[in-house]
């Protein structure tokens, strides 16, 4: 797997290689980056080893952020922060994508 965004070089799929630019969406996560075309393969190979998705998560069953800090023990605006910063990195012009917390 290649780790990609390190000295200022655009991010690429980890898993086939393909740049930020050239596709729809690209997620970061502990160093290594995943496209939206692969995370669709990698859903209809399980779909198709009969693989069934659990129940969609309950959004009033997810910790709020003063909840995860209060957990932590970190400030509210750090915790903010940090899951700004987990998700999905937008295709350049393509829209959507994340919104900086104010």
């Amino acid at each position: 797997m290649t780790k990609s965004g390190e000295a200022g070089r655009m991010p690429r799929c980890s898993f086939c290689g393909m740049q930020q630019k050239e596709v729809a969406r690209l997620i970061a996560g502990g160093g290594v980056y995943i496209c939206d075309r692969c995370v669709d393969l990698c859903c209809e190979i399980l779909s198709s080893e009969g693989f069934r998705p659990r129940a969609e998560v309950v959004p009033s069953a997810c910790p709020t952020v003063a909840e995860l800090a209060a957990e932590l023990g970190l400030p509210g605006g750090t915790v903010a922060e940090l899951l700004w910063r987990a998700r999905a990195f937008p295709a350049p012009g393509g829209g959507g994508g994340p919104s900086r917390p104010a």
